[in-house]
């Protein structure tokens, strides 16, 4: 894991927390920065977002019938994170 993803990873995590989202996780995976809950023992990915280059990441959110989707949405975490905890916050939103 590269140092600037370990990092983009922990501050991720933490501003997760920080907004009460406390039963989101983060985990690295490849470019790949997985946001996802645990719902019945199994791991189900919220949202994705992918580096592409140092300091900017795609952002891709959870379809319901499965997979991600891509959203044009595109910049550094600090861009990312409020969008992702506002306007798409649903796909945050932990489950009954």
């Amino acid at each position: 894991m590269s140092l600037s993803l370990h990092m983009a990873h922990t501050f991720l995590q933490f501003n997760l927390h920080a907004m009460n989202f406390t039963h989101l996780f983060v985990r690295v995976e490849n470019d790949n920065l997985v946001v996802y809950s645990r719902e019945d023992g199994e791991e189900v990915t919220r949202a994705l977002l992918t580096q592409i280059h140092r300091n900017g990441y795609l952002l891709s959110i959870a379809c319901p019938r499965g997979g991600l989707q891509p959203t044009p949405y595109v910049g550094t975490l600090g861009d990312l994170i409020p969008i992702l905890t506002g306007k798409l916050a649903a796909v945050l939103a932990r489950w009954p």
